[in-house]
């Protein structure tokens, strides 16, 4: 009522202030006084129509007839004359108070809708209640687990995201356990590089890639001939790559009779003199085709065990990277694989409140990097630079290109790609080359490990190649020659032992760039008996968080429930987490890196 009171004084004031309301009654006094009205008198008096008197009477009439008919009638499309024979002025002021007046009313619609749901919040679906239950209902006492979920690719700002036409979010499951414990609103820095095997590695031993030995999805060691391709060693040599203690290794150490549970995790099936795989691990090698139901289902019934004694279980969900790296992180395909790996998780979390067999549970949802819009126009084309494939050795370009020269050196190699970047030293650039500015702007070129940033904990990798071409977020390196499994002969030419592996001319979506980079942040959750938000029912922040920080936390979430002293963090982080002391004082280490885990 308020607002319609509004909008008409507001409509009001428009129509008595409007310049052919006030022409008219300059009009009508003309005519009042016998005389010419103000226009006429402007104009010197000339007119082709004579002016009439007429009485006071008449004047009275006429203004108010003028009103009446001016409010709803258009004089510029229709000059109908009226009842009194007078012509009906309606303009453009007649407009502007009707629109003044709808938007007054909708203005006071929105805001009695955003109080309402303020005042009276919309109750939770169904499913999302019994999540709510889930997570709550389970036991304080018994056998004590925790859960390490990783959702591959999964950009920390995909937390936020909403559903279409719908204030609810996309993953309800994720914003439950994060109202039940804490979330890395900035989200979670991976290592360097921000790819998908150096990360899952770097969460499962706290080692950063110069100390895990797993630098890149896929490696080559030029001693030996071997090629690293995600996991797989060619020539089966597993303990050459794999270094550091998973978690689940620690775990048979730590606790006796403690088993794990693992559900395709990089790594997880490795085994060598250092570490054994999970207790718990399918028969089948990694498939992505493996739908999450049947991966949820498994992981369940092994935790659910009488004689299992599981306190360590890890599940990988690989469709939202899939669907990044195809539509782009903006695709509606993405959308809806984080939908379907969120239902994953509620199902795994109402699955575990019905067992009987466990007590408090922990979950640790992470993902190993996020994720950022490419494509094919900001490109750099190694095919214009090396056409003849026997040049240089490729070993990876996602997005970073390592590489090794074979027929010529490396300051051959080096001066060629600057040549390129340079656009041949100012003259005309080769047909499909970039324009040089661009080029120089967003790459950079190393002639060495040691020479990349510090930050980056690279330079003490022997295996990583010569020279690295590191692009700038969103610009990759394009080399259709690219092979996975290329060996050098003696003469110095490699061929492929794999199926071709080009780069995609068109790409939507790539991770793998400088890992301070907002779109590289990855998830971080904590939910659960041994952790400790600030205020439960609502997020807590854990800011500053790092992947190679996660596996102190799963050990000292599973293996210490209470009163853990500062000398155990101080020994955690000297040994088992060497990588991850960033902390100047003693006191430091523990407020700073293990405040989420209750003590």
């Amino acid at each position: 009522m308020a607002g319609a009171s509004l909008a008409a004084t507001v409509s009001l004031q428009v129509y008595r202030l409007c310049p052919r309301r006030l022409m008219a009654h300059d009009f009508a006094a003309g005519r009042a006084h016998g005389g010419a009205s103000a226009h006429q008198v402007a104009n010197g008096g000339e007119h082709e129509d004579e002016v009439i008197p007429i009485s006071t009477e008449e004047l009275q009439d006429d203004d108010s007839d003028f009103e009446r008919t001016a409010l709803f009638n258009d004089g510029v499309s229709s000059c109908k004359p009226n009842a009194a024979g007078h012509a009906n002025v309606r303009g453009w002021w007649w407009w502007l108070s009707w629109l003044v007046l709808l938007c007054v009313l909708l203005s006071s619609g929105f805001a009695c809708r955003f109080l309402w749901q303020a005042l009276f919040p919309m109750p939770a679906s169904g499913a999302e209640s019994d999540l709510e239950t889930a997570l709550t209902s389970l036991p304080r006492d018994g056998r004590r687990l925790t859960i390490l979920i990783s959702i591959d690719g999964f950009r920390n700002e995909y937390f936020d995201r909403k559903r279409s036409s719908s204030d609810r979010p996309l993953a309800p499951a994720l914003h439950a356990l994060a109202r039940h414990g804490l979330r890395a609103t900035r989200g979670m820095q991976p290592v360097f590089p921000s790819s998908t095997f150096p990360n899952h590695w770097a969460l499962v031993t706290g080692l950063r890639p110069e100390r895990s030995g797993i630098f890149s999805n896929v490696m080559y060691d030029p001693d030996t001939g071997d090629w690293f391709d995600k996991g797989t060693s060619l020539q089966g040599n597993q303990e050459h790559w794999w270094r550091g203690e998973p978690i689940w290794q620690t775990l048979r150490a730590q606790v006796s009779g403690a088993r794990s549970a693992v559900y395709f995790w990089p790594g997880s099936e490795i085994s060598n003199s250092q570490f054994s795989p999970p207790d718990y691990i399918p028969a089948h090698t990694y498939s992505s085709d493996v739908p999450y139901r049947t991966r949820v289902d498994q992981l369940v019934q092994w935790i659910g065990k009488a004689d299992g004694n599981v306190s360590f279980a890890s599940l990988y969900l690989n469709g939202v990277d899939h669907a990044g790296h195809e539509f782009g992180p903006f695709s509606a395909q993405v959308d809806d694989a984080i939908a379907e790996a969120d239902q994953a998780i509620a199902r795994l979390v109402k699955a575990l409140s019905a067992l009987k067999t466990i007590g408090p549970v922990n979950y640790i949802v992470v993902s190993d990097h996020g994720m950022t819009e490419t494509s094919s126009a900001r490109t750099l084309d190694l095919d214009e630079i090396f056409p003849d494939q026997k040049s240089v050795l490729v070993v990876d370009v996602s997005p970073i290109c390592l590489l090794y020269p074979v027929q010529v050196s490396k300051q051959e190699a080096m001066q060629r790609i600057s040549t390129y970047l340079h656009d041949n030293d100012g003259k005309e650039p080769t047909t499909g080359s970039r324009r040089s500015r661009e080029l120089l702007e967003n790459f950079q070129v190393f002639g060495s490990p040691a020479a990349l940033p510090a930050r980056f904990h690279v330079g003490d990798i022997d295996l990583w190649p010569p020279i690295t071409i590191l692009p700038a977020l969103g610009w990759s390196v394009k080399y259709d020659k690219f092979k996975i499994g290329g060996r050098m002969d003696g003469n110095g030419s490699f061929g492929p032992e794999f199926a071709d592996r080009a780069a995609k001319e068109v790409i939507s979506g790539s991770h793998g760039y400088d890992n301070q980079e907002t779109d590289m942040q990855a998830l971080f959750i904590a939910s659960g008996h041994s952790i400790r938000g600030q205020n439960k029912g609502s997020t807590s922040a854990a800011e500053g968080i790092r992947s190679v920080d996660v596996y102190c936390i799963l050990s000292s979430s599973r293996t210490h429930s209470r009163q853990v002293d500062a000398s155990f963090w101080l020994s955690k982080l000297s040994s088992s987490c060497p990588m991850t002391v960033p902390f100047r004082s003693r006191s430091n280490a523990r407020r700073q890196c293990y405040v989420i885990v209750s003590c």
